[in-house]
Order: structure tokens, then sequence, then C-alpha cells
């Protein structure tokens, strides 16, 4: 998705996609709208949010959220014994995938999926090296990005144009600071690189040998969920001189 205008410039005429209502496993049912190639889907019973001081975000397929020492929540939640970090599986339209949909909950909590292909050209393969000539930026503004621990980070100094929603943004200063939690990736196979500004404007990725987590003492200021490190989503920093304390990690402070 090419950025906010993405969301907003195009009007589209309601379309009702039968096999398109039914989340997989008989969960909540969507509503799903033809947005150019793709689609844009409203689960119509988004899951429940938790309320501060409860951090929530989509990730990796999952809603993630963080809460530190609060009291955790009951079923269906699923709860980390060591690290104060409680998820559910999300679901998407017909029984997708977080590599084919992008995520996320408004202001009063409904959960919303678009179409990851939408306005974005196919990635190019060629010995070992993935370009995507059209990457996401968070708006039609002029950014400097790059990406580190599974997430995009963007800075600009004239934010012009409205910001895409599915990315965490903030001001800092003269700056704003966006941070992509779910950058597209040439395929879900394998771990992933990537380099935003490349020849041509192109984000270049190529495949990373795994480096899999096994305990919450090899994720800073995060937690080792399924071999995964998982953190808060903050825009906290673009680099480390953003940060009174601490180093900056993909946009968060710790």
């Amino acid at each position: 998705m090419r950025g906010a205008a993405c969301w907003l410039a195009v009007v589209v005429p309601v379309v009702v996609l039968g096999a398109w209502l039914t989340g997989r496993r008989g969960l909540a049912p969507w509503a799903c709208t033809e947005l150019g190639t793709g689609h844009r889907c409203t689960q119509r019973a988004s899951p429940a949010r938790l309320s501060p001081p409860w951090q929530c975000h989509e990730e990796r397929g999952r809603q993630l959220c963080f809460g530190g020492a609060a009291a955790k929540p009951g079923p269906p939640w699923i709860c980390l014994a060591t690290a104060g970090v409680c998820y559910l599986p999300a679901e998407y339209p017909s029984g997708g995938s977080d590599h084919e949909w992008r995520c996320g909950s408004d202001a009063t909590g409904v959960r919303i999926c678009s179409s990851k292909n939408f306005g974005n050209a196919p990635f190019q393969c060629a010995f070992g090296v993935c370009r995507q000539p059209y990457p996401d930026y968070p708006s039609d503004d002029e950014w400097e990005c790059y990406e580190g621990q599974g997430r995009t980070v963007c800075r600009t100094e004239e934010a012009h144009f409205p910001l895409d929603p599915l990315w965490r943004c903030a001001s800092r200063g003269r700056s704003v600071i966006c941070v992509d939690p779910e950058p597209d990736q040439p395929d879900s196979s394998r771990d992933w690189v990537c380099k935003y500004h490349a020849q041509g404007g192109a984000r270049e990725c190529r495949a990373l040998a795994s480096a899999a987590c096994s305990a919450d003492s090899g994720c800073s200021c995060g937690a080792c969920l399924d071999g995964q490190c998982v953190r808060p989503l903050a825009a906290d920093c673009f680099d480390n001189h953003d940060c009174k304390v601490g180093t900056c990690i993909a946009g968060l402070c710790c």
C-alpha cells in the first residue's frame, strides 16, 4: 500500500463478496469492498481491546499487547508467564495470512484489513536479491527510511499529506517519525533483511539466516515468543540521538 492517500483517494463501490465474508474457523464475518485490484475488509465483530496501561498493535499474525506489571486478562488472551505480554492469533479475510493483509484497529476499535499488494509493484527477484520498485511509505511526502528488527522506520520534516493509519507515527521536534511493524516481504518462507533507497528508489531485500531467539534475555526491551523477538510499537526515535536514555531499536528508545 503506497501511503495514506491510497486509503482515501480511491472511491470504490460497496460489493458484497460472499466467499470473503466468513473468517476462518467460523469466526467473525467480514464486510469487504473492492480496493483497486485488492480488497479492504472490516471485521464486523472485532476482537476485544485491552484498556491502558496495555499497549497493543498487530504484528506477525498476532494482536500483541504489552502491559508490564498490569493484571493479565483471561481467555481468549494467551499470556507469557515471564513477561507482561499477551496476544491473540489474528484472523484474516478468506482464511488469508499476514503475508497477504495489513490490519489495524481505528480509534473505536474496529479492525480493518487491506490487501498488501494494493498500490505496490510485485517483487522482482534475481540472484538472491528481490527488488520492490514502489515500496510503502507513511504518506506521499519525501521520507528517509531504514529497516531493522523486522520493522521500517521513516523520518521527514515535511509531512503535508495524510499519514497511513497502519503506521505508528509521532512528532519529534521538527520531525515526524513513523514505524511500520509489518513491512512487505518477498515471501513468508524465510526471514529477510531489506533496505530502502536502493537504485531507482526501490527497496531491496536479501534472504537472512534465521536468528531465532530462545529466551527473553536475547530480546532487548521485548520478549521471545515462538522464537521471535516481540517489542512494544512506538515512534520514539529514528536513531540514538533521539533517545535521552538508552538506544534506539526499531523506533523504540530502550
